[in-house]
């Protein structure tokens, strides 16, 4: 016997694929799965894995630009996704979200054109996986007022004229997750969009940022650290000396030295510290 699950994703993406132009049953005739097939994968509690060749139907006569791949991969399960055996919770969380990352870069290649952000972040299989998993509770999910973006903003994401910020919220076991994807985009006179890049950004897990320059510092050995703090003070000390010989501020010092005042101040952070 098959094995069934939930697949709410999988039923949520149906629904969108009948649309609002056709009824159920007008959809099942029209791709030739029976009514009562398809009302049992909208409406039991569970069901069985659908075959490829009923996804293949859904796809053919979809609206809402639903399409195979978006079908097929919604019908996978987290078990399918493979982690390693010794990863912990955060490691999964981790990976996941660079899944997430590697999955919008395949859909601006596919299927730029959605009818709305929230639209195009549903079709983001990794993204579903991390959302739907058992053990997630407390999910939110909100989007920023679109902010138009400056001439260089505009330069690094492909020259798209505006920028959503999505925020997501979950709890996943004992680990409170936070993190942001910025979509950035298009938006045609017809209230459509056309998604140029997307930018998932670094975690917070349990209140605390996870990043490349937190692994970094742990990373480094005691007197990786003592040379790394000889170093910012040798710097600062040269700004200073310079500023106080030739009257100008530490701004103007690092102007004149080739030194970006926020190396200065991560300078003056790193001796602090």
């Amino acid at each position: 016997m098959a094995e069934k699950s939930k697949y709410e994703k999988l039923r949520w993406l149906i629904r969108e694929a009948i649309g609002s132009r056709r009824t159920q049953l007008g959809f099942a005739v029209e791709t030739g799965i029976s009514p009562e097939h398809l009302s049992r994968m909208l409406n039991n509690p569970e069901i069985s894995k659908p075959h490829d060749k009923t996804l293949q139907k859904i796809a053919e006569y979809a609206d809402n630009g639903v399409t195979y791949k978006m079908l097929k991969n919604a019908c996978k399960k987290e078990s399918e996704v493979r982690f390693e055996k010794d990863w912990s919770e955060t490691d999964k969380i981790i990976y996941l979200i660079g899944l997430i990352e590697d999955d919008f870069k395949d859909l601006i290649e596919t299927k730029p054109f959605s009818r709305d952000v929230d639209y195009f972040m549903d079709a983001n299989y990794s993204l579903s996986v991390m959302e739907w998993q058992d053990n997630v509770k407390n999910r939110n999910t909100w989007i920023n007022e679109p902010r138009e973006l400056s001439f260089a903003e505009r330069e690094k994401h492909r020259l798209t004229e505006v920028v959503s910020v999505v925020k997501y919220s979950m709890d996943i076991d004992d680990l409170h997750v936070e993190f942001d994807i910025n979509v950035y985009h298009w938006e045609t006179k017809g209230n459509n969009v056309i998604i140029g890049d997307v930018e998932v950004m670094k975690p917070t897990i349990n209140g605390v940022k996870y990043g490349e320059e937190e692994a970094t510092v742990k990373a480094l050995r005691h007197d990786e650290i003592l040379r790394a703090q000889g170093d910012a003070l040798r710097l600062v000390k040269m700004v200073h000396h310079f500023a106080s010989k030739h009257g100008g501020s530490i701004k103007d010092a690092c102007e004149e030295l080739g030194v970006t005042f926020k190396e200065f101040n991560d300078a003056t952070d790193l001796i602090k510290n």
